[in-house]
């Protein structure tokens, strides 16, 4: 069950990037801070699930 959870969530961590690009947000808002900013989440919780620290979804696929 944990292992389908991890494989989940760094599915849509990955897809992060590109779904910021397609979203309508405030004009003048910064994209890398979006990014960074909902990506702290993902990183924390795959964290607690894997007893892992890893920053980037690239780190956490390999």
């Amino acid at each position: 069950m944990r292992q389908e959870i991890v494989r989940k969530l760094l599915i849509a961590f990955g897809a992060l990037p590109e779904r910021l690009k397609r979203g309508r947000f405030i004009s003048g808002d910064d994209p890398r801070e979006r990014r960074q900013i909902l990506s702290g989440p993902f990183v924390t919780t795959l964290g607690k699930l894997t007893g892992q620290n890893f920053a980037t979804v690239l780190q956490w696929q390999g």
